[in-house]
């Protein structure tokens, strides 16, 4: 990625002032940096120091095991100091244990391999014998995240029951086989952030680069997402005509994610914790096809979250996360995300033309 060093330390500081929590700093810092995902950048450092332990004992000889013990052990707990600095939780912990195992694992690993290659090779072979290992595994995690110059970069194309849909990547969507339908050919989270690479990867594989569609039984997408690449504010004055009743409804009725199935049962499974899976199901399997569970109103501002389901095509059962506002009713809403939800999937369409708000 191109950019000076100033250029790093204005992404740094935009990025740790925008996010609060340890764990979102820390993403945040690496994405500014590289465009990895945390978990990449981990392995790729792991090899990288695997290679240089490899090098210098195919070079100097292994350490004694006098020295070796205190660095294997030195290797286990150099992230608790720092962890104890930032202050222990499970995210802290859960960084530093695996950060000092992978330290760990490196030496013994660099250790043996660079003791292998001193036994097997002389000269200018031992040092080539030694990096090896490291240079193949590199270019396989880098592989692993060199998303395709093609269609399916941009956006990708997706069949789910009756509909024919061709999602944005900033918008983005996740599939998981749903329980009881068929596998499918590819399942994972498809979007724009860095840690989504390799699975737009096997996509792209999976698609001829995005020139045909994948067929899934579930999907999860993210309704504010799409929403925000509408050419129309509901915030201009006057709202536009064409727009008022996509407006009244939002308004109202604020959905957040939307769910997508195609089951045999008919049943909302899986639910990936947007809500009462077991709820849901139950309304569903005794004929209930479109109907709500409200949380209660929220004292301030009498806003209530709510889980809304319908009949959206023969073949699909929706369900929606919502937020409605004061003095909506779950009947309103049910109409509310009936329409939003139409307008989605006619700009997502690949069966119609351009029907934007």
């Amino acid at each position: 990625m191109p950019g000076t060093f100033f250029d790093w330390q204005i992404r740094f500081t935009r990025f740790t002032c925008e996010y609060k929590s340890k764990r979102d700093i820390f993403q945040a810092i690496t994405i500014a940096m590289f465009p990895f995902h945390e978990d990449t950048l981990f392995l790729l450092s792991a090899v990288i120091f695997t290679a240089g332990i490899s090098l210098l004992t195919a070079i100097r000889g292994r350490l004694r095991t006098r020295y070796l013990v205190p660095l294997f052990l030195l290797g286990l707990l150099w992230p608790w100091p720092i962890a104890i600095h930032l202050g222990l939780d499970g995210y802290t912990m859960n960084i530093a244990f695996h950060l000092g195992l992978l330290t760990a694992a490196a030496l013994m690993a660099g250790t043996i391999w660079g003791v292998i290659s001193r036994h097997i090779s002389t000269g200018i072979g031992t040092a080539l014998v030694a990096v090896i290992p490291a240079i193949v595994i590199s270019g396989i995690f880098l592989e692993r995240q060199r998303v395709p110059d093609t269609a399916c970069s941009q956006r990708a194309l997706v069949r789910i029951g009756d509909l024919n849909l061709a999602i944005p990547r900033e918008i983005g969507f996740r599939s998981t086989t749903a329980d009881g339908a068929p596998e499918q050919a590819w399942e994972g989270s498809y979007g724009s952030w860095v840690g989504n690479k390799p699975k737009v990867k096997t996509l792209c594989d999976a698609t001829d680069g995005g020139r045909k569609a994948i067929d899934i039984s579930h999907i999860w997408l993210p309704y504010n997402s799409w929403r925000k690449m509408q050419p129309v504010t509901c915030k201009a004055v006057p709202v536009p005509a064409h727009a008022e009743a996509y407006c009244a409804a939002l308004a109202r009725t604020e959905p957040t994610i939307i769910q997508f199935y195609v089951r045999p049962d008919g049943l909302p499974r899986p639910s990936l914790s947007y809500f009462n899976e077991e709820v849901i199901s139950q309304a569903v399997s005794e004929g209930q096809l479109e109907g709500y569970r409200c949380g209660d109103p929220l004292p301030a501002t009498g806003i209530r979250y709510c889980t809304i389901w319908m009949k959206l095509t023969p073949e699909i059962l929706a369900v929606s996360a919502a937020k409605l506002v004061r003095m909506t009713t779950p009947e309103d809403a049910i109409t509310d995300t009936a329409f939003l939800l139409n307008l989605m999937i006619r700009d997502l369409s690949t069966d119609q033309s351009d029907d934007r708000p």
